[in-house]
């Protein structure tokens, strides 16, 4: 049996559409929901971090610190120890800042039908957006779809399985403070694992092999992979700080290499175009304020700067003068005749260059046709 255009669609990831022509709501759209959540915390690579950033604070409080199974007297020295309260009390609050990043991370959605369109955008900006072939929702600018998660996602960045999620708009600022934090505890907790390190490795590093037997195997894991996360991390910190810092995407930084057209003109002002105003909530795991809808991008300075070219170089091909009397070197009266007079005239020379380049085409045609008579004629 053939599969109908409904089946077909649907198969597609294509959303069925009204009679009208607009695109029905799905039911149980919100992906904030409780049965939602708790999937995307137990699906994919979510536990496996879980687990590791647990037993990497276990190990610190009770392994590498208060140890009163294998070293009770020091353990009993250290309650004692100012020095030993502030290294818990700051690896424990970067723990936690870590795990709040992370569950808003995997929570928060940037999806494009759990942000409709805001009420500042007209109905002719409204119209000018396209629409995604695969989803059936309108793809603003910088939107992208994302295949893993069959629909349209607000200034997507990537799909990251490590979070079951897409980073997008609304989420990408608690990404790149998970990754801050997660740096941090990485390199921290292996700051006061040497001695694991030594233990294995001191041979290979200059130092004297000595063997500790009561270092346990969860110690000797945790730490080596701990080890390679500060490593990978630490350069995708980097990469993440760069790609802030020229307001660019992962999948705008591997398109066209060229300068993006949504830069503030600043560094300051495009991370503020990411974290908010700057302030005390940079470093928090909560919304920002006056952070972009993902539905309208300020690009006016680089298309006065591309009309301003055109503009130039219309100047130096054209002979005619302008429309509305405005000669090479006469100034209009205003910016609105300016605008117009300058719209006008690349509509001219692209009119023009289009009937030039179907007299040509048609002119192939012709000699096409007489070179298959003549080779006729020749065989005949």
């Amino acid at each position: 049996l053939t599969p109908t255009s409904k089946q077909r669609n649907t198969q597609k990831g294509v959303l069925p559409r009204m009679s009208d022509g607009k695109v029905q709501k799905q039911k149980h759209e919100s992906c904030c929901g409780i049965g939602e959540a708790l999937g995307a915390l137990t699906k994919q690579m979510v536990t496996p971090v879980l687990l590791l950033v647990g037993s990497d604070w276990y190990l610190f409080c009770f392994k590498f610190h208060f140890d009163w199974e294998r070293h009770p007297e020091l353990a009993f020295e250290q309650t004692v120890s100012v020095r030993v309260w502030g290294k818990l009390a700051a690896f424990t609050l970067i723990i936690t800042m870590l795990f709040w990043s992370y569950l808003k991370t995997i929570l928060t959605s940037s999806f494009v039908k759990h942000y409709p369109p805001p009420d500042d955008l007209t109905e002719k900006e409204l119209a000018s957006i396209s629409t995604c072939f695969r989803c059936g929702l309108k793809k603003p600018r910088r939107c992208h779809h994302c295949s893993s998660c069959g629909t349209c996602v607000l200034k997507m960045d990537h799909h990251c399985p490590w979070v079951a999620n897409c980073v997008g708009i609304k989420n990408y600022k608690f990404f790149i403070l998970f990754i801050l934090y997660a740096t941090l505890g990485c390199w921290i907790f292996t700051a006061n694992a040497t001695h694991v390190l030594y233990s294995f490795y001191g041979s290979h590093l200059g130092f004297r092999r000595t063997y500790d037997p009561n270092i346990s195997t969860m110690e000797i894991v945790c730490t080596i992979v701990t080890v390679f996360f500060g490593l990978v991390l630490t350069s995708f910190l980097i990469f993440h700080t760069y790609l802030i810092s020229i307001n660019k995407s992962t999948l705008e930084f591997l398109g066209p290499k060229k300068p993006s057209p949504y830069s503030r003109g600043s560094v300051l002002g495009n991370f503020e175009d990411v974290f908010g105003p700057l302030s005390a909530r940079w470093f928090f795991p909560i919304p920002s304020n006056f952070i972009n809808s993902g539905w309208k991008w300020d690009t006016s300075s680089e298309e006065e700067s591309v009309s301003v070219r055109d503009l130039e170089d219309g100047l130096q091909t054209l002979s005619a003068p302008l429309p509305g009397g405005l000669g090479l070197g006469e100034a209009p009266g205003s910016s609105a005749k300016k605008k117009k007079a300058i719209k006008k005239t690349l509509t001219m020379k692209s009119s023009s260059n289009i009937v030039k380049k179907k007299v040509v085409n048609s002119n192939i045609e012709e000699v096409r046709l007489i070179r298959r008579s003549s080779t006729q004629e020749l065989h005949t």
